[in-house]
């Protein structure tokens, strides 16, 4: 080909974690998922060391079963949609529930406000759908390392992608079919590109909306980090609407921004929110008059 596959420009989580690890678990008999809960020590007692799996992506505890079950679609009703695990995975009594981020750098905030929904969720299919019986984990997959005790107290296994990476291969082995091979390199580029973009980064730091920018400002005036992205720079961000900046988006943060017109001052962007907030507040008030 003359240009880039789609497979070397793909950036969807879903890609990954989805198409590409799932097929790295449940093919060869499921040598990948067994290899996995072996390395987090969760494999079923001998006894119940059986061929029976169940590998789900993406799967919504709550709006998946309520066509099935009553007591399902009672909790649906009430509850809705929720934050969806990336993986659930089945090896007989153990079940194992993932988070996937393949992007560098995720927030605390970000992934514990996933994560607590995520178990929410997992914690109504338990009795409701005939899982008492089973053992439940739940594990995080990032592309770096980080601290487990700023992380939901639920979450026991903390697992960089590198380390599924190199389970799997071991399991697989050096003489492995085209499809492994394929899976294999695909997953290791990505992670080489995400780490690429890691060191680009390193200089800024994410913040997931403007209210975090508010409830954190002193925290980041006293680490000196004074300027935010917002693209197309000041000009854009005097025409924005109250409704597009609390849009949750990520800024970021840094001490010295890189050289091109994406990044406002502090100050700025928070005198154009504020302004608006302000408002907001006295247009609500004089309507309820």
């Amino acid at each position: 080909m003359d240009h880039k596959s789609s497979d070397t420009v793909a950036r969807s989580e879903r890609h990954f974690t989805a198409t590409l690890l799932t097929h790295l678990l449940m093919c060869n008999g499921f040598l990948g998922l067994k290899a996995l809960f072996n390395e987090l020590e969760i494999s079923p007692p001998d006894e119940d060391n059986s061929e029976d799996f169940e590998v789900v992506s993406e799967l919504d505890p709550l709006r998946d079963s309520n066509f099935e079950n009553f007591e399902m679609s009672i909790l649906f009703r009430q509850h809705g949609c929720k934050e969806v695990p990336d993986l659930f995975l089945r090896w007989g009594n153990q079940v194992l529930v993932i988070a996937v981020k393949y992007f560098p750098k995720p927030t605390a905030k970000e992934l514990n406000s996933r994560a607590k929904e995520q178990i929410k969720a997992i914690e109504h299919l338990k009795s409701a759908a005939g899982y008492d019986s089973c053992h439940f984990t739940y594990a995080l997959i990032t592309v770096e390392s980080i601290k487990s005790t700023i992380f939901y107290h639920a979450i026991s296994h903390f697992i960089e992608w590198a380390k599924v990476i190199a389970t799997l291969k071991r399991a697989f082995g050096n003489d492995v079919a085209p499809d492994v091979a394929y899976c294999l390199e695909k997953l290791e580029s990505e992670v080489e590109r995400a780490h690429k973009e890691s060191e680009r980064q390193a200089l800024w730091e994410s913040i997931t909306d403007i209210k975090t920018l508010v409830d954190d400002l002193p925290k980041y005036i006293e680490r000196g980090l004074g300027y935010v992205s917002f693209y197309g720079g000041e000009k854009a961000l005097r025409q924005a609407s109250l409704e597009e900046l609390e849009h949750p988006h990520y800024f970021r943060i840094t001490e010295s921004p890189p050289s091109n017109s994406h990044w406002v001052r502090v100050d700025t962007i928070l005198e154009h929110y504020l302004k608006l907030k302000i408002a907001e507040h006295m247009n609500r008030a004089r309507t309820s008059t």
